[in-house]
């Protein structure tokens, strides 16, 4: 799999689609079958899902491996999450709405922001699962069932903003290299200050 991907990167989406495919139609197989294509789905291709950033992708691999490896649990852990799920969808819509206010009234970080995504999910049921089983938990104890994530598009830092004086003897070149370093040093302090901020509006 490696191999293939170190000449052709693509091949990894095929790959992906050809197991996602399998996964999805596996109740026809013997279950021994079952189990060693769940296993190498969860140890070897969800993983890699998650090293490349298809959360998605790795989400939908683990729970359809969950699934076969453990088939009681999961129908359990399942129908009780069945039944909070629209409460917890509801939840996470609130959530996302009092967090957009909260962005918008703040003068600092509209300022510094270009625009910013806000999206939520409930948890999958591995990751549930998984977390009952390390920390010795019920499902009641598990507090943590929401993600919400926010993606933000800092302003990128203009010339006007660098304001950098030119040193006696200094090339074009030499000038250029270092206003760039300048503004890259900039754009990575804005980046941290509106994750900072926008951490303060969280916490408010």
């Amino acid at each position: 799999l490696m191999l293939s991907m170190a000449s052709d990167v693509r091949v990894i989406l095929v790959k992906f689609a050809d197991r996602l495919h399998n996964m999805r139609t596996l109740d026809g197989l013997a279950r021994d079958k079952q189990v060693r294509i769940a296993t190498e789905t969860r140890d070897l291709y969800a993983p890699l899902a998650h090293r490349l950033g298809i959360g998605s992708l790795k989400w939908e691999l683990e729970d359809l491996s969950f699934q076969y490896l453990y088939p009681a649990e999961y129908q359990q852990l399942q129908g009780q999450l069945e039944q909070s799920q629209e409460v917890l969808i509801g939840a996470v819509a609130r959530e996302i709405e009092e967090l957009k206010t909260a962005m918008a009234l703040d003068g600092e970080l509209s300022r510094l922001l270009g625009g910013f995504d806000i999206s939520g999910r409930s948890k999958h049921l591995w990751s549930i699962f998984q977390k009952m089983q390390r920390d010795g938990k019920s499902l009641e104890q598990i507090f943590d069932l929401l993600a919400i994530r926010v993606i933000l598009r800092p302003h990128s830092v203009s010339e006007d903003e660098v304001d950098l004086p030119p040193v006696d003897g200094e090339g074009q070149a030499e000038f250029d290299s270092r206003l760039e370093r300048t503004t890259v040093a900039l754009e990575a302090t804005r980046e941290k200050r509106v994750c900072y901020q926008t951490l303060g509006a969280v916490h408010s």
